[in-house]
């Protein structure tokens, strides 16, 4: 199941299928039949998570 991103700061309100009202925060698992913005999801290890890419620049030395 999908959880709400453990950075994310205050709540999203969801309402599920049957028209009841979630409140959701950081670190909740989404209950089924509520969808909310993929924004707000925490990476998975299915998606790959989200990893920092180390970018390095060529530099010509003289």
């Amino acid at each position: 199941m999908a959880k709400i991103k453990n950075d994310f700061f205050g709540v999203v309100y969801a309402r599920k299928k049957n028209g009841e009202l979630v409140k959701l925060r950081a670190g909740d698992t989404v209950p089924s039949g509520v969808e909310v913005r993929g924004d707000l999801h925490a990476p998975t290890a299915s998606k790959g998570g989200t990893r920092a890419k180390s970018i390095t620049a060529d530099s010509d030395t003289d």
